[in-house]
């Protein structure tokens, strides 16, 4: 929402006082749990259930992330919603490294990136300076 609105995730969080933790090693890409006061509030700002919010949130990994993993081809082209990219759930997990639809290995962004980037519309800009930086490196 926050990307959709060109606001950062933290001016979200403050306007609508969500309580959205935002401290983890990817930052608001992967939040700690939601309180119950947090999902009632993403229920009424995004009018979408909280069994629908539920199913968004992933499980916070365990120890420390160094890096944010994407698949290069899927990261750019959400085919729900073309104008809106999204980060899968999948590339989050503890166990990812390859992508299910292309059958490529996954690509690894620092976690700072993911961290600083104020919302998913900055975070992909990030991954497409990052794509630029490994393609020149391969020249």
């Amino acid at each position: 929402m926050a990307g959709r609105y060109r606001i950062a995730v933290e001016q979200l969080d403050r306007d609508y006082e969500l309580e959205l933790s935002r401290h983890g090693p990817l930052g608001w890409l992967q939040p700690e749990p939601l309180s119950e006061h947090t999902q009632g509030r993403l229920e009424w700002l995004a009018r979408i259930s909280r069994d629908a919010i539920r199913s968004l949130i992933v499980e916070a990994k365990r120890g420390p992330t160094r890096h944010a993993l994407y698949c290069p081809k899927c990261v750019f082209l959400n085919p729900l919603e073309v104008e809106s990219p999204y980060w899968k759930r999948e590339w989050l997990a503890p166990e990812a490294f390859m992508c299910r639809a292309h059958r490529v290995r996954l690509t690894a962004l620092p976690a700072s990136k993911a961290r600083y980037s104020v919302n998913m519309s900055k975070l992909i800009l990030q991954v497409s300076k990052h794509e630029r930086k490994l393609r020149d490196r391969t020249r």
